[in-house]
């Protein structure tokens, strides 16, 4: 696919979501894991690099999160690179995890799909919501839909494997496309967060 002119996107980019209403809250314990980092670039290419939308989108996020009341957790707040086992202990007693991440593959597979453990039934309801939410903020990402994370695959992902229910692993878009890296870029950062945020609360309030 090549990049949408600027009649289409204006006609199909990203929606402005209606702020929910918050009901008072329960503080819950949210571990927001922004892949990669230091040493560790993750997926490249249209100029961008993983380790760096991940941070912008999981700083903004825990910015929404903790003024809506609960108590977020980033697993790194800067260009710096945790190891995986790190980054799943940090999940152990806490209400959730979303590990956020940007896929990458021969530039024309193109598309956001969220992650979930095969093994928990609140990570495939967590996932539901946010996938939904996802494609209605950005209904110019093709949606790849839910995907199961299981050992049997080779999906088990490091996110799943601590005690952490509403586990999920989110693949932004792929960074190598024309049409998914215009909604990598910073510009968009504050909409993904605005938008998991918005998934967090309809699963914790409104679900």
């Amino acid at each position: 696919p090549t990049s949408a002119s600027l009649s289409a996107f204006a006609r199909v980019g990203p929606r402005k979501r209606q702020s929910s209403v918050h009901p008072i809250r329960i503080e819950m314990k949210i571990i927001v894991d922004a892949g990669h980092g230091g040493t560790d670039p993750g997926a490249v290419g249209r100029g961008l690099q993983e380790k760096d939308v991940t941070l912008g989108v999981a700083l903004r996020l825990h910015e929404l999160l903790a003024d809506r009341g609960h108590a977020p957790v980033l697993t790194r707040s800067d260009d710096t690179f945790v190891d995986l086992n790190a980054r799943w202990r940090a999940g152990k007693g806490s209400d959730m995890f979303i590990a956020i991440h940007c896929n990458a593959f021969n530039g024309e597979a193109h598309g956001q799909e969220v992650w979930w453990d095969d093994h928990d039934p609140t990570s495939q309801e967590f996932a539901g919501v946010v996938s939904k939410g996802m494609a209605e903020t950005f209904p110019a990402i093709y949606n790849r839909g839910l995907k199961e994370g299981s050992a049997s695959t080779y999906t088990d992902w490091y996110s799943f494997r601590n005690d952490a229910p509403a586990d999920v692993l989110l693949e932004l878009g792929f960074i190598d496309n024309a049409s998914d890296a215009q909604f990598l870029t910073e510009a968009y950062w504050g909409t993904w967060a605005a938008c998991i945020a918005d998934a967090v609360d309809e699963y914790f309030y409104f679900s």
